[in-house]
């Protein structure tokens, strides 16, 4: 049997050389998998604004983020909308063949007729079970296409360490077992190595609208949606190699 478990020792992977020249040593591989609710929910939507002129563009397209943040913050007040690139686009008749390559002239069919503005947002909020209402009073004030992308915890490192401890628990149970069968005695640990974490997940709700919509100068109440994701689970791996003393 002790031939057996130092076979064992040698065959696995991630062992340090220092480990090997130790002696005789059993490596374990250790699991451990930890759960916790998520406590920060990511939305994203396009603030969108259009005008005869460029200016006209810009000022309905920030009205429009003013409107939804203030719509966000009055269910869930701890909402941070964060801003990503802004576009300003030349709108032209859809007589007007545009080609890339070879410039033309903004006059004659192709003459601008109006502009178009956006800009991507990105919303977070540790009110996760508002997530669903957020998103939806959103749509109310834009008329695009808010989604809810994420949910994730604001400290992983906590369930990540919680999960490494579950992983050298593991291995410690399997290499207390593995001893015991094999008549030897475990002595000091000779190395660990962490291997792997695992924990992301991505969820999307989308709230679709056909055309941009005017934002209501009455603000209704808003549709309750209760959000209950599922919870946020981390992975760790670890190779723990164990000097044998006897």
């Amino acid at each position: 049997m002790r031939s057996l478990l130092l076979a064992l020792a040698m065959s696995v992977p991630g062992v340090s050389s220092a480990a090997d020249a130790a002696g005789p040593h059993l490596v374990v591989e250790g699991r451990g998998t930890v759960s916790r609710a998520p406590d920060l929910a990511t939305i994203r939507f396009t603030a969108r604004g259009e005008g005869k002129t460029s200016d006209e563009a810009v000022k309905a397209m920030v009205a429009m983020r003013e409107q939804a943040g203030q719509a966000a913050r009055a269910v869930a007040p701890d909402s941070d909308l964060k801003d990503e690139n802004m576009q300003v686009v030349a709108i032209h008749d859809a007589a007007c063949k545009i080609d890339d390559d070879n410039p033309r002239l903004n006059s004659g069919a192709c003459a601008i007729i109006g502009y178009v503005a956006t800009l991507p947002i990105t919303l977070r909020t540790h009110m996760v079970q508002a997530a669903g209402t957020v998103t939806g009073v959103i749509a109310r004030q834009t008329g695009t296409e808010p989604r809810i992308v994420g949910y994730s915890l604001a400290n992983p490192a906590a369930l990540e360490l919680l999960a490494l401890g579950a992983a050298m628990a593991d291995a410690r149970r399997q290499a207390d077992d593995m001893a015991r069968a094999g008549q030897v005695r475990l002595g000091r640990v000779l190395s660990i190595s962490n291997t792997q974490y695992g924990g992301n997940r991505e969820d999307e709700i989308v709230v679709t609208g056909a055309k941009q919509l005017a934002p209501s100068p009455v603000m209704a109440p808003p549709v309750e949606v209760s959000i209950t994701p599922a919870p946020v689970e981390t992975t760790a791996r670890v190779v723990v190699s164990y000097e044998i003393t006897g």
